[in-house]
């Protein structure tokens, strides 16, 4: 839900143009594509903010979200990339620079998106880099941050609210469509990689392997245990959310899974679901339930439709995986980087590593679209005690893991201990979050100081030993 660009006039966006014809969104996903050597790596890695005595951040106040941005865009302003203010409804609600944006979560969650970078190397490094720079920025003006999946103790009425219009529109219409879409919205808090393709055919492949790997990388990436302090009933409570937020947003189009996907079959399934908003300048215009098909055909509310508004319609999709002019990958849980690096190097590995890649794609072979939707809702409820075919998913991941650990040398030599401290856990078919719950019976005010001190982005491994590959 990043912040997207802001231009002062439709003339000046060169996507602001009307938009007349479905050959104009086909281009879009063409002028995206990049050689095989050029292709880069995206992180979205979202986190929740706390004031000392561990209450959620607020929006506004002395010590706020508001406060906490500003603080952040003041000292930098002197640096050769500095962190400019965003304003929505004269609230800041993002800061940009050329490296990195900081956006917010419509309950206050803080989100780093890195630009897009190569090799893998930097790519880690350098969003290290960017989680230390927040992080330091928010212990000098008296914020905690935490890095889990769902927020273990607040209810959704002790979240912030954030005033940014978009948001607005999303929490009068979410309840209209699913149970627990402002749980969702409010709550939970992810990591998402994405990556590029070659052309339309290697974007098939890769969209296709991503939607296979998701049920995979929500069990082993999971770490949410925790529901208004209580274990939640279901292995993933933040996947859970978003599955039912909203069918028409979150069903994965069966075409991903046949034979000839294409850009356009993806577009005529975008212009199906159904729209939020649209924005004219810094106004939102409240289109909720309103067809983008007829928007581009007819227009609504005297307004034309033009590219910017379908790239930014492309953005309500909330499938586990998603095409944009790249391929998100959506399914892991906010964690420390101590873990969540793995995810990098995985998908890296798996993604960019033809040798990987192919292996991968046998391995999963039995796959098919409705097994993976019954696998990820197995996951939801069992995490990696769910099954594959049989076979408990924690072997088919480490089987996955065995084919990286191969070849990551090649990459990334580092690669390879980021990688082992995740062994353990699928040796023993326990997620992170598996260990979490068995630490703690239960969070409250007395033991969140610990789950703390484990859950924050920098902290250390829950589990350190190492493993022969």
């Amino acid at each position: 839900m990043s912040q997207p660009k802001v231009y002062p006039l439709s003339k000046d966006d060169p996507l602001g143009v009307l938009l007349i014809d479905k050959s104009q969104l086909v281009d879009l996903f063409i002028k995206a594509e990049k050689k095989a050597d050029e292709q880069l790596m995206g992180i979205e890695y979202e986190f929740f903010g706390l004031l000392s005595d561990h209450q959620p951040l607020q929006f506004e106040g002395p010590i706020s979200i508001q406060s906490f941005l500003s603080m952040l865009s003041g000292e930098t302003l002197s640096k050769k990339d500095p962190l400019e203010p965003i304003i929505d409804q004269n609230y800041l609600v993002a800061l940009v620079s050329k490296r990195m944006m900081i956006a917010l979560e419509p309950g206050g969650q803080l989100e780093i998106a890195s630009s897009p970078t190569r090799p893998l190397e930097f790519v880690i490094h350098s969003f290290l880099d960017q989680v230390k720079e927040i992080e330091s920025a928010a212990m000098r003006h008296g914020i905690s941050l935490m890095s889990l999946g769902f927020q273990p103790l607040a209810t959704h009425e002790e979240m912030a609210l954030v005033k940014k219009s978009r948001y607005d529109i999303m929490r009068n219409y979410s309840p209209k469509r699913g149970g627990r879409g402002l749980g969702m919205m409010g709550r939970s808090s992810a990591t998402q990689v994405n990556i590029d393709y070659e052309n339309e055919e290697d974007m098939a492949k890769k969209l296709k392997l991503a939607a296979i790997l998701s049920p995979f990388i929500a069990a082993l990436w999971n770490m949410g245990p925790f529901k208004e302090g209580k274990h939640s009933r279901f292995a993933s409570e933040r996947m859970l959310s978003w599955k039912e937020t909203d069918h028409d947003r979150t069903i994965l189009p069966r075409k991903v899974f046949e034979n000839g996907f294409s850009y356009s079959d993806w577009i005529e399934h975008t212009l199906d679901v159904p729209m939020y908003c649209i924005r004219r300048q810094n106004r939102y215009i409240n289109t909720s339930g309103e067809s983008f098909r007829i928007f581009m055909a007819k227009g609504l509310f005297g307004e034309k439709a033009t590219v910017r508004d379908f790239l930014e319609h492309m953005t309500t999709v909330f499938t586990d995986v998603r095409l944009k002019p790249y391929i998100e990958i959506r399914a892991a849980d906010s964690m420390p980087l101590c873990y969540i690096n793995s995810f990098f190097i995985f998908i890296w590995m798996i993604f960019y590593h033809k040798p990987c890649f192919i292996k991968a794609q046998q391995r999963l072979s039995q796959a098919s679209y409705e097994g993976v939707i019954d696998l990820m809702m197995d996951v939801i409820r069992r995490g990696l005690r769910a099954r594959f075919h049989g076979e408990p998913i924690s072997i088919v991941i480490l089987d996955l893991f065995q084919v990286v650990l191969e070849h990551v040398d090649d990459v990334y030599k580092e690669g390879r201990d980021d990688l082992m401290l995740l062994r353990p856990f699928l040796k023993a078919s326990m997620s992170p979050g598996d260990l979490l719950r068995a630490r703690f019976p239960y969070i409250d005010s007395k033991n969140f100081s610990e789950l703390l001190q484990i859950a924050s982005p920098l902290s250390s491994p829950l589990i350190q030993t190492s493993f022969n590959p």
